[in-house]
């Protein structure tokens, strides 16, 4: 119920169908959102000589976009997305994708990012969509080793020292990982644990000392922190190079704070390419095949890399660049280590769905800790029991 409730509330979004495509050979539809990203696949098609009408479309209503997308009969050939994504496969039907499209080794963290059901439906294309602390080297001497350590220095101001996207549920979980229990095993719903309590009363109890300010959303996060307010923000990679850009030498990149000793551990993931409609039965199989490969190409995953879009895939390019990396580099590099590889299932979009409705009461002080975990198990198993009905 909340499944289908949750695509019509996105589809109010939506404000126009889904854009007619050119008469280009392959049609691509991405979300990364880095016009670095935009540079160099313009660039790398044209140099191959692949043509290729690609459109940016907001992550936030992609999901349903690719929905409507197949139901009005407006398809893309390819698309690239975030793993998780791949968990729609029933409603956008992706190919599975042979062999042969994928013919080099992939680094260790993403190489089973593709696969669903033991299926590959997506080719990992870049890597490295995980959260790490950065910090204003002008603002304090060293970054913070643990969330006490935070607390201390806040206590010698009046205003927010940290911020996140603290409403969104990604930025949660490694809150709730750091005390032990994940929130999804064997793809199933893990909600109402002791790990689950204990991330909720942690995470409010520091909005409540004002230590991070809880209507902070990502754009005011990054607005704060830019503009020297915080010492620190907890964001992606993706972020680096605006970070960089605005803070210069004073830009620093750690590992998340530890809680009571315990590391955080955020969820790792990949962009993945997919073939919608099962595009790869269809006359553009050979183009499709061309701009896997062009994208797993040496010099294009370096590129990615260079320009900070995300960490290479490819084992031998992701092995090169671990051994002469700078330091900020190798602090995203090696902080892969401490993540959990975000799940592909079908039932995520329910999973953040259900985790925000209960995050949400327990901050309004609705509902106790665990009360807060039970509600959202009940709500998370009858929603997966409706969508598989």
């Amino acid at each position: 119920m909340i499944f289908k409730a949750c695509i019509n509330a996105f589809i109010l979004f939506i404000v126009s169908s889904v854009s007619a495509y050119t008469d280009a050979a392959i049609t691509l539809t991405y979300s990364i959102e880095n016009p670095d990203f935009t540079e160099l696949l313009t660039k790398a098609t044209k140099q191959s000589n692949i043509e290729l009408d690609a459109k940016w479309v907001d992550q936030k209503i992609l999901k349903v976009r690719l929905i409507q997308s197949a139901e009005s009969g407006a398809k893309s050939d390819a698309i690239i997305v975030p793993s998780d994504h791949l968990g729609m496969n029933e409603f956008v039907h992706f190919s599975e994708i042979p062999d042969s499209f994928v013919p080099i080794q992939l680094t260790p963290f993403f190489a089973g990012s593709g696969e669903v059901n033991n299926k590959r439906i997506g080719i990992p294309i870049v890597g490295g969509n995980h959260l790490v602390l950065y910090y204003n080297k002008e603002l304090v001497d060293s970054p913070a080793p643990s969330w006490k350590e935070i607390e201390r220095q806040q206590a010698k101001g009046d205003k927010p020292i940290i911020g996140w996207s603290f409403m969104e549920m990604f930025w949660f979980i490694p809150f709730i990982n750091a005390f032990g229990e994940s929130p999804v095993v064997a793809e199933q719903p893990n909600l109402n644990t002791s790990s689950m309590h204990q991330a909720l009363e942690f995470v409010w109890n520091l909005a409540n000392k004002g230590i991070v300010d809880p209507s902070c959303d990502y754009a005011c996060n990054d607005e704060r922190f830019l503009s020297q307010q915080t010492t620190y923000s907890i964001n992606g990679m993706w972020a680096y190079n605006r970070y960089k850009q605005g803070l210069g030498d004073k830009l620093g990149v750690a590992q998340l704070p530890s809680i009571n000793g315990r590391p955080m551990k955020p969820y790792s993931t990949s962009f993945v390419l997919a073939f919608p409609n099962n595009s790869l039965d269809s006359d553009k199989k050979a183009q499709l095949y061309r701009l896997a490969q062009l994208l797993m190409q040496p010099d294009v995953q370096n590129e990615f890399w260079q320009q900070r879009v995300g960490v290479p895939v490819r084992k031998d390019i992701y092995d090169n660049i671990l051994d002469d990396a700078e330091q900020d580099a190798k602090v995203f590099l090696q902080t892969l280590a401490n993540t959990q590889a975000m799940p592909n299932t079908r039932s995520m979009m329910i999973i953040w769905e259900v985790m925000l409705k209960g995050y949400t009461r327990f901050g309004a002080q609705a509902m106790s800790a665990q009360q807060t975990g039970q509600f959202m198990q009940r709500l998370a198993e009858r929603s997966i029991a409706t969508q598989e009905e």
